[in-house]
């Protein structure tokens, strides 16, 4: 049997774990074995205007977010052209689009993930004027 443990921890915890007969492993047992840490989840979020002037530029807000914090790059698309790949500062990134051609756009984010972190994505619709 397997036990997947996820703790984000500031203090000392006490872990209790039952094994198959619902026998407690407490403080002072051993438990051999190496443990497998899962990835947990993320959340890609977006913020993008609906509409832009073919002779601006606009400004795509990223967050990513999860129970440990984001770190690692997110690549921007436009469809599937990659537009860019950023950094995450604090979980978070500011994309400057390039000028888009008139029509509508999706604006797609990816988060690959990080070691601790599964990967995520957010796409919003833009419309090019």
């Amino acid at each position: 049997p397997a036990l997947l443990v996820s703790i984000a921890a500031t203090a000392p915890i006490n872990l209790v774990v039952m094994d198959a007969a619902n026998f407690a492993i407490g403080q002072g047992d051993t438990i051999v074995g190496t443990p497998t840490v899962g990835k947990s989840t993320s959340t890609t979020s977006t913020a993008l205007g609906t509409s832009v002037s073919r002779t601006k530029r606009a400004t795509l807000k990223v967050r990513v977010s999860g129970p440990v914090g984001a770190t690692g790059t997110v690549q921007v698309y436009d469809g599937r052209r990659r537009v860019t790949t950023v950094t995450l500062s604090r979980g978070r990134a500011t994309v400057l689009l390039p000028r888009l051609s008139k029509g509508r756009h999706t604006i797609k984010a990816v988060y690959a993930g990080s070691s601790l972190l599964k990967g995520s994505s957010r796409a919003r619709t833009i419309t090019s004027k």
